[in-house]
């Protein structure tokens, strides 16, 4: 992708624009990222304040080292892109490549941040655009990902709100009568051993299964 310089004219009023979005990225002195990010109006040029996700990113000394990789964008494009570029570029973290970014990158910010709430037309489109996009990683990258959660460095999403069919239920309902041990005691089910070490129902499986000095069924 052809990347080109563009600085932010403070005289400009963006926010009455629809595609006032844009994606930019903070480059190391031998031309490669160390960040890549989504935003609007002087965001590119501004501190990242926000400790929980962008903490310890920092601001280039050298605005040429800022640029603006695509811009003219909806919200929506602006996060698949920064979402895309993540995802090729990998993060330094979870030992997938060279970016400081700590999240995936395509996340809304804050409401409260945000300062605007999304109508239920807009949620849905963003729903829909979502549908059939499936992230393929290489075979390395998935290597990666399996020494680090394998370490606890990252942790698989708890998912809410899902439709199960009826054998999955069956399994599931099994699941909450087996007591299991681990390092951190006896639990009377599944389920309980995954509010305790808030993860999901796989990592507390793959540890019986490849753990069973440390994890196994008392039931």
């Amino acid at each position: 992708m052809k990347s080109f310089i563009q600085h932010y004219d403070k005289g400009v009023n963006m926010e009455k624009e629809i595609f006032r979005f844009y994606v930019y990225g903070y480059f190391r002195f031998d031309g490669t990222p160390y960040y890549i990010g989504k935003g609007c109006g002087n965001r590119a040029f501004e501190i990242h304040k926000r400790k929980n996700r962008h903490g310890g990113v920092n601001l280039p000394k050298e605005k040429s080292r800022i640029i603006i990789l695509e811009n003219n964008l909806s919200e929506i494009g602006a996060l698949s892109i920064e979402r895309r570029l993540i995802r090729w570029y990998g993060r330094k973290d979870i030992g997938t490549g060279i970016l400081h970014n700590r999240t995936d990158g395509g996340d809304m910010p804050p409401k409260a941040k945000h300062g605007r709430i999304m109508s239920e037309e807009a949620k849905k489109n963003m729903s829909l655009a979502k549908i059939g996009k499936t992230r393929i990683q290489s075979q390395e990258e998935k290597d990666k990902r399996k020494i680090a959660y394998k370490e606890g460095r990252i942790k698989l999403p708890i998912r809410n709100n899902v439709l199960h069919t009826e054998d999955t239920k069956k399994k599931m309902s099994l699941s909450a009568s087996i007591q299991i041990h681990t390092p951190r005691g006896d639990f009377i089910s599944i389920k309980d051993s995954i509010k305790h070490y808030k993860c999901g129902s796989k990592w507390i499986y793959d540890n019986l299964k490849n753990n069973p000095t440390e994890f196994y069924r008392l039931k």
